[in-house]
C-alpha cells in the first residue's frame, strides 16, 4: 500500500533534514551507491541532519508498518537500501569524532573505512 501523501508532509514537518521522493533529482542522487549492481528504489529517503530525525524517520518506518534500510558511510552496501522502504540517510551526519551520550569519543554515523585513523584510540 503507497503511503499517504499527508502522513509524509507530517513527517517532514519535524524533520531538520529533509525528505527525498522519488522523481526528484536528489533522490535519484541519494539512492545510488558505490556499488552500481545494487539498484533499488526506496519509497522515500529521509536525509537525516539531527539523531532526533534519525529517531523521527524510524519511529515513522515502524508506525506505517515499512521496511528500514539505513545508509551511512558505504560499508554493507547491501542492506543500505530497500525496495519500496524507508531509508534513514546518514551520510550528512559525517563531520569526524563525535562524543556519544555517555561522554566517550566516537565517530559519526557515516564515517567510511577511509576516515577512520587506523588507530583510533591513541
Amino acid at each position: 500500500m503507497p503511503l499517504q501523501a499527508k502522513k509524509i508532509e507530517e513527517l517532514k514537518g519535524g524533520l531538520k533534514g529533509e525528505v527525498l521522493l522519488p522523481g526528484s533529482e536528489a533522490y535519484e542522487s541519494a539512492r545510488k551507491i558505490w556499488n552500481a549492481t545494487i539498484d533499488k528504489r526506496p519509497a522515500l529517503i529521509v536525509r537525516c541532519a539531527t539523531t532526533a530525525d534519525v529517531a523521527r524517520a524510524v519511529s515513522f518506518a515502524r508506525n506505517e508498518a515499512i521496511t528500514l534500510a539505513v545508509c551511512g558511510g558505504g560499508h554493507i552496501a547491501g542492506s543500505a537500501l530497500v525496495d519500496n522502504g524507508l531509508v534513514v540517510d546518514l551520510t550528512r551526519i559525517s563531520s569526524g569524532p563525535c562524543a556519544a551520550a555517555a561522554g566517550i569519543s566516537g565517530w559519526s554515523p557515516a564515517s567510511s573505512s577511509g576516515s577512520i585513523p587506523s588507530d583510533p584510540i591513541s
